[in-house]
C-alpha cells in the first residue's frame, strides 16, 4: 500500500509539465475598488485595504486645503506587487520603489509592495499626479521637492502635520557633496542625477532640502507663493529668487548649506482631519486578460515597449474579440521613438472601433489622426484651410458627441474641424456645452473663441475672449499672444 502511494505521487509529479508548474506559480490578482480609486495587487487584503485608506485619506486633505483633484471619467488604478522581484521587470529606474504613470486611459500609481514602509512614497506619487494635472510646468527639483514635502503627512489630533524631517534624506544632504543650484536646475528625467541610483541620493536630498527651506523657514515662508508665481510664469530660476527675495544663488545655495545643519526645524499644521475611514472595500478576483492589460500599459509607457507589445499579441491571441487589446495596441504605436507608427495606431484604433469599443477618448484619438492623413495628404505636406478635406473624421467625431456632449476634447476637435470647413458659427456652437476648464483647456478655447468671433463679426465678443485669454496667461509668450 505504501509503494503503490509512493508510485502514484511520483506519477502525479510526472504529470506536471514545467507551463503547469508555472502557471500554478503565477501571483494571484485582485482589484479592490474605493469611491475614487482601484487597486490592482497580489498583495494579501489587510494591507490592500490599508492602503486604498491612506490613498483616500491623502485626496480629503487635499480637497480640503483647496487643492483640486483631477477631472477624469476613470478612477486612479494603484498597481502594487508584493515584493522587488515581482515589481523590478515594470521598474522604470533602478532606484524606483514607486512611481506615477499617466496613460492613455488613466493614471496609474506603481508600488513595489503595499507595506506601511511605503506608504509615504505612495503618498509622494500621488502629488505627481496632482502637480500633472494642475498644469503647472515645474522644474524636477520643485516636482520631487514638493512630493517629498508632502510624503510625510502625518495625524495630530484634529489637524495634520506635513513637513516632517526625512531621516534618509537628511542624511544624504549632511554626508554628500551638494550639487551647485545651476546644475540641480538643470536636472531633468534624462539626467544621470534622476537615473543613476549613486546619484539619485543626493538629487533627491537637496531637491527636498531646498523646497523645505522655502515653504517654512522664518526668511523665505513669507514670499514663497510670490517666488512660485514667478518661476510658473516663466522666470528663471535666478530672476525668482531676485524679483521675490532680493537675493542671488550664491546667496541661496549659502542658506540652504546651513538650513539644514541647525539643530531645530519647523513643520506645518493644517486644521484639517484626515478621515478615519473610507467605505469597505469591493473585492475581486481579476482575469489574466484585466491584469495583462494593466501591465501592458504601465509597461509600454517606458522603455519597455517591444515587451508590453508581446504581451498585448498574447493576449489578442487568447482574446480576439476584446476591444481594448487593439486599443492597446493603437496607443503602443502612438509612444514608439522617436518616430510614432500612425499608420498602425490607425490601423488598430479602426479595428476597435469596429468592434464597438466605448471609449470616447479612442474615438477623438482616431479622428486626430485621421485628420494628420490627410493634412499629409495636401501638396507640400499641408492643406490650406477650407480647401477640398477627406470627410473621414467628422463622423467619428459626431458618434463621440453622441456619447459624450459635454466632454472637452470632443467638442474642441469639432469646432476645430468646423473652423477649417469655414463653418465659425457652428464652431462657436460647438464650444457651448464647455463649462469646467483648465488653465491650458481655457487657454486653446479663449484663443478659438476671439478667431471664431471675428470672422461672424462680433467684434466685442472677440474682445472678450481675448480679455480671457489674456486674465488666464501666465508665461511673457503667452501674455504676448494674448
Amino acid at each position: 500500500m505504501r509503494n503503490t502511494l509512493a508510485l502514484a505521487a511520483l506519477l502525479l509529479i510526472a504529470s506536471l509539465t514545467p507551463q503547469s508548474c508555472l502557471n500554478a506559480a503565477e501571483p494571484k490578482w485582485r482589484r479592490l475598488t474605493t469611491a475614487n480609486f482601484e487597486l490592482l495587487t497580489t498583495e494579501g487584503d489587510r494591507r490592500a485595504r490599508a492602503a486604498l485608506l491612506h490613498f483616500e485619506q491623502v485626496r480629503s486633505f487635499f480637497l480640503k486645503v483647496g487643492i483640486k483633484e483631477p477631472v477624469s471619467e476613470s478612477k486612479t488604478l494603484i498597481v502594487a506587487f508584493q515584493s522587488e522581484k515581482e515589481f523590478k521587470p515594470y521598474r522604470p529606474t533602478e532606484s524606483a520603489a514607486a512611481y506615477y504613470q499617466r496613460g492613455y486611459d488613466r493614471d496609474y500609481i506603481v508600488m513595489q509592495e503595499l507595506s506601511p514602509d511605503f506608504l509615504s512614497g505612495a503618498t509622494h506619487e500621488y502629488v505627481h499626479l496632482l502637480v500633472q494635472h494642475s498644469g503647472m510646468r515645474l522644474p524636477a527639483w520643485l516636482n520631487e521637492g514638493l512630493a517629498d514635502f508632502y510624503s510625510t503627512m502625518t495625524p495630530v489630533g484634529k489637524k495634520v502635520k506635513v513637513g516632517e524631517i526625512i531621516p534618509g534624506r537628511i542624511y544624504s544632504f549632511r554626508e554628500s557633496k551638494m550639487l551647485d543650484l545651476p546644475t540641480l536646475f538643470t536636472v531633468d528625467h534624462d539626467s544621470p542625477y534622476y537615473n543613476e541610483r549613486d546619484r539619485t541620493q543626493i538629487f533627491y536630498a537637496q531637491s527636498w532640502a531646498l523646497t523645505h527651506m522655502l515653504m517654512l523657514s522664518e526668511t523665505y515662508r513669507p514670499k514663497y507663493g510670490e517666488w512660485m508665481s514667478a518661476l510658473v510664469a516663466g522666470k528663471s530660476h535666478e530672476e525668482a529668487f531676485q524679483s521675490a527675495y532680493g537675493q542671488t544663488l550664491a546667496t541661496v545655495e549659502k542658506s540652504l548649506n546651513s538650513y539644514f545643519r541647525a539643530a531645530t526645524y519647523n513643520y506645518a499644521l493644517f486644521d484639517t482631519q484626515l478621515e478615519k475611514s473610507a467605505e469597505e472595500p469591493a473585492i475581486e478576483i481579476v482575469s489574466a486578460l484585466e491584469s495583462g492589460l494593466a501591465l501592458a500599459s504601465i509597461m509600454g509607457a517606458g522603455p519597455k515597449a517591444d515587451e508590453a507589445r508581446e504581451l498585448l499579441v498574447g493576449l489578442e491571441k487568447k482574446f480576439p474579440d476584446d476591444h481594448r487589446i487593439p486599443a492597446a495596441l493603437g496607443y503602443l504605436a502612438l509612444r514608439e521613438h522617436p518616430n510614432p507608427d500612425e499608420a498602425m495606431a490607425r490601423e488598430q484604433f479602426a479595428k476597435a472601433i469596429a468592434m464597438n469599443s466605448p471609449e470616447v477618448r479612442l474615438l477623438v484619438d482616431y479622428a486626430r489622426l485621421l485628420e494628420n492623413e490627410t493634412r499629409a495628404d495636401g501638396e507640400g505636406g499641408l492643406r490650406e484651410r477650407g480647401a477640398a478635406r477627406d470627410s473621414r473624421s467628422m463622423p467619428v467625431l459626431l458618434r463621440a458627441l453622441e456619447m459624450r456632449p459635454t466632454q472637452y476634447e470632443v467638442c474642441y476637435d469639432l469646432a476645430r474641424m468646423l473652423f477649417n470647413e469655414n463653418a465659425f458659427a457652428q464652431a462657436i456652437i460647438a464650444l457651448q456645452p464647455l463649462k469646467s476648464l483648465t488653465r491650458e483647456q481655457g487657454r486653446q478655447i479663449f484663443r478659438l473663441l476671439a478667431y471664431l468671433y471675428l470672422q461672424v463679426k462680433q467684434p466685442t465678443d472677440a474682445k472678450s475672449a481675448a480679455e480671457r485669454l489674456r486674465g488666464i496667461s501666465q508665461t511673457p509668450e503667452e501674455i504676448a499672444e494674448a
